[in-house]
Order: C-alpha cells, then structure tokens, then sequence
C-alpha cells in the first residue's frame, strides 16, 4: 500500500511538472492556429461582401402542392375574449 501511494505521488509531481513546461506551448501554438484562421475568415469575407439590403438565399425548399400532412392533427380557429 506504501509503494502504491509513493508511486502516484511521484505520477502525480511529474504530470505538474509536465503540464508546466507542454501547456505554455500547446496553447501558444493553439492560439496562433486560431489565429491563422481568423485571418484567413477575414480576407474571405471582405472578398464576399454585398452591399447592405442585399438577400442571398443559399436553399430553395421544394414546392409540394399538398402542405397539409395528415399527421398535423385538426386546426382550430380560436377567439379572443375580453
């Protein structure tokens, strides 16, 4: 039991010890990536951009002559009351 407890300390003291010297490094490099991306976004953008009030519309649904499906159940009108 005494061996076990030695040993997870010292797992536990190195992967402090690790994650003190990789983590600076890992979100470095991390944040440059994001950041090439960002840039990358960004030039594609001012290449795709439309004047203001202009729509775009990238999907056009199928016209079905019949938009009632049985299984909406039965419409009813309701009335306000005061």
């Amino acid at each position: 039991m005494l061996e076990f407890l030695a040993w997870f300390f010292i797992v536990i003291i190195a992967l402090r010890i690790l994650a003190k010297l990789l983590l600076p490094y890992l979100l470095r490099s991390f944040m440059r990536r994001m950041q090439r991306r960002m840039m990358g976004n960004e030039e594609f953008s001012k290449q795709s951009s439309r004047k203001t009030g202009d729509v775009h519309i990238d999907y056009v649904p199928e016209n079905n002559s019949s938009q009632h499906n049985d299984n909406d159940g039965e419409y009813v009108d309701f009335e306000e009351i005061k």
